[in-house]
């Protein structure tokens, strides 16, 4: 025997409900089985099992939803856990280069106070071999004058020596040269 829509409409039904919707096809079914109250029975049939089906499914929505969910929440977590994780790592890394930038730093600052002292006690001395250079520099130049004064005296007194002497050998010789003539003059005459 073939299933007819009468059957469909009492499938899966419990024998005390298909019961009830026997008595009311029966009610309302005058004719044939494809007439307008089977067709409505069966229609309001299948909104009382879309009806019926409709907290399951809501149900099983949500606990789909509470699953998916869930799963999201462990992703998110196992994310967030990563994410701590790298940011971990690379805090410490960060916190390693600051540490060692700083041991350079202070290797280097270290270099450069010695390299300080150094070049200031450099300093030093050559502000002390410059004062010492400065006060012999005056010293000399005191002594250069000094001794240019006397060069200049020894030159002026050579100088009027000098014009003495020429007059005496100015005079010697004119002396000479007028005794020349006069024993000249007096050979002459004899």
């Amino acid at each position: 025997m073939q299933d007819t829509d009468t059957d469909l409409l009492f499938e899966e039904l419990p024998p005390e409900e298909a019961k009830r919707m026997r008595g009311i096809l029966a009610e309302w079914r005058i004719g044939d089985e494809h007439s307008f109250p089977v067709q409505l029975a069966l229609l309001t049939r299948a909104q009382w099992k879309a009806a019926a089906k409709t907290p399951v499914l809501l149900k099983q929505s949500l606990e789909l939803l509470d699953k998916k969910l869930g799963e999201y929440r462990q992703q998110t977590a196992n994310m967030l856990k990563d994410f701590n994780a790298a940011a971990d790592t690379k805090v410490q890394d960060i916190q390693e280069l600051i540490a060692d930038h700083k041991e350079v730093a202070n290797v280097a600052l270290a270099d450069l106070r010695g390299h300080t002292a150094t070049a200031k006690r450099l300093l030093n001395e050559i502000d002390r071999e410059l004062t010492k250079g400065t006060d012999e520099l005056k010293r000399y130049r005191d002594q250069f004058i000094e001794e240019r004064h006397r060069l200049e005296q020894a030159r002026a007194d050579c100088e009027n020596q000098k014009d003495w002497r020429d007059w005496v050998v100015f005079g010697i010789l004119l002396l000479t040269m007028v005794t020349i003539g006069v024993f000249i003059g007096w050979n002459g005459h004899f």
